[in-house]
């Protein structure tokens, strides 16, 4: 549905957030479209808000900010980068949103360039636009707020105002044994400031005393599983459900479904710009509430020697436990990145860099 005056007819801090997570559409002379989902803006609030370009009033290049709402307002920056922005709210109460990022165009700069949109776009209604306008497709996501960047010149108060808007990027990550997950989950923690979310510690949590899942596992098995201290003997219950196929669905049955349940409540309390949850196996269910599948991706000759050193497992041991699981046939499909990290980690770094930028 394409967005109209209900939209912007509104002030710009309402407006800004839910513009995160709409799809901007940039419609081409030759039939072309390019759709990019909107990641980041940023508010800009009136004559008082020393941020905003009409702080000092009405000016040839602002005159724009004081029209009705639904104006484009496209201004160059630093003699060198086109800049798109939404007039909102009121006439005459000068208010724009800025689009900071879309999906595969993160930074404004890198935005207009790659959609082709320069000065000709500028003080033209979003509303009858041909060439450019904004669609809510229905899906929603979390959002981070934070401080507006590059206003050094604005006053403490108003730098200090988190009036810009990001959306939580939610990532699965996956990959089979001994492809590098672990050492790519690491960088993206440190690099890309992502919360981490490993489904195996989410399932051990839950089968710790008090927790849900140690309550059914215990009632489903029997106090046989337990140990002196009344925690899980997980030894034990490794023996019990390696031998008894029964009893191995019987705990899948009862911790994967509060497993992922869990995550998608992290997902939505999450805080942080990046969240990433790996898993070996992803259910149906999550890849709805995930907006990316990263794929880590080794030769098997890698991952086997890796396991060989690492691990001090037997080649026919790593061979085993690499049939077990699934392939990068089985996620060809919904993966959205491939990280190869059969080579040199130098080269797995700058794919992430780019994955990130």
């Amino acid at each position: 549905m394409r967005l109209g005056e209900e939209f912007f007819h509104r002030d710009c801090l309402v407006a800004a957030p839910e513009l995160v997570g709409k799809v901007l559409v940039r419609s081409f002379g030759d039939g072309r479209q390019e759709r990019l989902r909107i990641l980041e803006t940023e508010a800009y609030r009136g004559e008082e808000d020393t941020a905003c370009h009409a702080h000092k009033g009405r000016t040839k290049r602002t005159e724009v900010l004081y029209r009705e709402h639904g104006r484009i307002y496209v201004y160059l920056c630093y003699g060198i980068h086109w800049l798109l922005n939404f007039v909102t709210g009121d006439k005459d109460l000068p208010q724009a949103v800025l689009i900071r990022a879309c999906v595969d165009a993160e930074g404004p700069g890198k935005l207009t360039k790659r959609l082709k949109v320069d000065g000709s776009f500028n003080d033209t209604s979003v509303y009858t636009q041909d060439r450019l306008w904004v669609e809510d497709d229905g899906k929603r996501y979390p959002l981070a707020c934070a401080p507006r960047v590059g206003i050094g010149y604005a006053s403490q108060e108003d730098q200090d105002k988190l009036w810009r808007f990001k959306m939580v990027r939610r990532i699965g990550l996956t990959g089979g044994v001994g492809a590098g997950k672990s050492q790519v989950l690491s960088w993206l923690k440190e690099n890309g400031k992502a919360k981490v979310i490993r489904t195996d510690d989410v399932a051990k949590a839950l089968m710790e005393p008090g927790e849900e899942g140690y309550r059914q596992v215990v009632k489903a098995l029997g106090d046989s599983i337990l140990a002196e201290d009344k925690r899980i003997d997980r030894p034990a219950l490794a023996s019990l459900i390696f031998g008894d196929k029964k009893a191995r669905d019987k705990v899948d049955g009862i911790i994967h479904p509060l497993v992922w349940k869990r995550i998608r409540k992290a997902l939505e309390e999450a805080g942080e710009d990046m969240v990433v949850v790996e898993s070996a196996i992803f259910s149906s269910e999550a890849f709805t509430w995930l907006d990316e599948l990263w794929y880590v991706d080794a030769p098997e000759a890698v991952r086997k020697e890796r396991l060989m050193e690492s691990r001090g497992y037997s080649g026919k041991r790593c061979q085993a436990m690499m049939d077990s699981q699934p392939g990068l046939g089985d996620y060809r499909q919904k993966a959205s990145r491939v990280i190869h990290n059969g080579g040199s980690w130098a080269d797995t770094k700058r794919q992430l860099q780019g994955f990130l930028s």
